[in-house]
């Protein structure tokens, strides 16, 4: 089963923009709900369990701290300052790789428009691979979703907006 993220930025009890996000994509989902799946950039991601103080009222009667997810459909609920997401974002950069390579991907990608992925990395050589025959690099992952909101974010002039805050919960 899988899960869907909603998530809205709002200021105070204000909506800025609601339902923001619209795939499903399970790794960064338990990267941001505290859930960690190897990647270490998120043991720093800024993000605060619950929802804010002041937050718009659907959000707060969704929460509700005495019922579990079961009883109201919801759950994992946090919520994170715009200006500390970009901030992390800008320090950490969760879209950005680096690994070896095979000479022949590296010749690919220059030659015939293969798209390097993550997939493609090795991040260290194994005794029976010939260093000459690879070729370390940076990529960055275009389909990274924290790259998405950042983008989205800037895109919007939402990072102007003083105390916005992003806040994401799921369901089933």
């Amino acid at each position: 089963m899988g899960k869907d993220i909603t998530m809205h930025i709002i200021k105070g009890t204000d909506v800025i923009a609601s339902d923001i996000y619209s795939g499903r994509k399970s790794e960064w989902f338990e990267n941001i709900s505290e859930n960690r799946w190897g990647r270490f950039e998120y043991d720093y991601f800024p993000a605060i369990a619950g929802v804010p103080e002041e937050a718009p009222e659907f959000i707060t009667k969704l929460y509700n701290k005495d019922n579990n997810w079961e009883d109201f459909g919801y759950f994992d609920f946090h919520y994170i300052r715009v200006d500390a997401f970009i901030a992390w974002f800008n320090k950490y950069k969760p879209n950005v790789y680096a690994g070896w390579v095979s000479k022949w991907h590296q010749w690919m990608s220059e030659n015939k428009g293969y798209e390097i992925t993550v997939n493609d990395l090795k991040t260290e050589l194994l005794k029976d691979d010939v260093p000459e025959n690879y070729v370390f690099i940076q990529i960055t992952d275009n389909y990274d979703s924290s790259a998405w909101l950042y983008d989205y974010i800037i895109d919007n002039k939402i990072d102007k907006i003083k105390d916005a805050i992003i806040v994401y919960y799921f369901d089933n």
